[in-house]
């Protein structure tokens, strides 16, 4: 493992000082060798003394064997440059930080917290799942997934509208929330309310800390690697599209028979299909 990939592990437990050094590498981690200890702070917008402390929570001796760690990145950059010019080598790239998302998002989750948040959504009555912004589009393909296996599941775009969905909710469903960074203010609100009604909160983000992840009864952490693009993070869905792929998957292990909804559902689709 690279300095920049323990980075990139560590990211979701930084701390907010943390995040914005790790920010400044993970933009240009080889930019990043030539500069002073002072340059680093002054661009991050932090002190000496928090690069200091950066490098400690990485477990290097300091800002100078930063440097030598990300030297080494360089030279494996700069070996495989030629590679990753074309778009083979691009791609090899990409797979290579989803294998990276996958293995981490599933090998961090305990086999009891993946029963009790398969049993807790298996039992329900009714199951509310909340996201916003990018994440809705996960929303949207786990109510279409537990609908399919007889799963009273159900969403809404509209915050305002799925508030009071979650102020109808009784204490027999379950609240499942979806968000990257676990912070997201409006379905905190949310929570707020399924939490004083005795509804199970369950939740998928990048944080394990973040407020979100603190305030629910079960969490499974998801890990998505960032990638700079016009000076803005992307993040990548592809560890949270998994994650409810493998708990509608276990489902139907646990209970087979729910295979022949899915069966009569694509059955009663046919016309619609050329």
């Amino acid at each position: 493992m690279t300095i920049v990939d323990k980075i990139y592990d560590k990211q979701p437990e930084l701390s907010t000082c943390d995040q914005k050094i790790a920010h400044v590498i993970l933009k240009n981690p080889i930019e990043v060798v030539d500069k002073t200890i002072s340059e680093l702070a002054e661009e991050a917008g932090v002190s000496l003394a928090s690069i200091s402390r950066f490098c400690k929570t990485l477990g290097l001796a300091g800002f100078h064997q930063l440097k030598i760690e990300l030297a080494r990145v360089s030279e494996e950059n700069t070996t495989q440059a030629v590679e990753k010019e074309n778009f083979g080598g691009q791609l090899s790239e990409f797979v290579k930080d989803k294998e990276i998302e996958l293995e981490k998002t599933f090998s961090q989750i305990s086999q009891e917290t993946c029963e009790k948040i398969c049993g807790k959504l298996l039992h329900a009555r009714a199951i509310q799942v909340i996201a916003e912004g990018n994440t809705y589009a996960n929303a949207e393909d786990a109510v279409y997934k537990f609908s399919q296996i007889g799963l009273f599941a159900f969403s809404s775009a509209s915050w305002e509208t799925a508030l009071a969905q979650t102020m109808n909710l009784q204490k027999e469903d379950v609240l499942l929330v979806f968000s990257n960074s676990g912070e997201a203010k409006s379905l905190l609100v949310q929570i707020d309310e399924a939490k004083k009604r005795g509804i199970t909160v369950i939740s998928l983000t990048n944080h394990e800390n973040s407020p979100i992840a603190q305030k629910s009864d079960l969490h499974w952490r998801t890990v998505a690697r960032p990638k700079v693009l016009m000076s803005e993070y992307y993040y990548s869905r592809l560890a949270l599209v998994s994650a409810i792929e493998a708990m509608f998957i276990l489902i139907l292990k646990k209970e087979p028979k729910r295979l022949e909804r899915i069966k009569f559902h694509e059955l009663l689709m046919a016309d619609k299909k050329i």
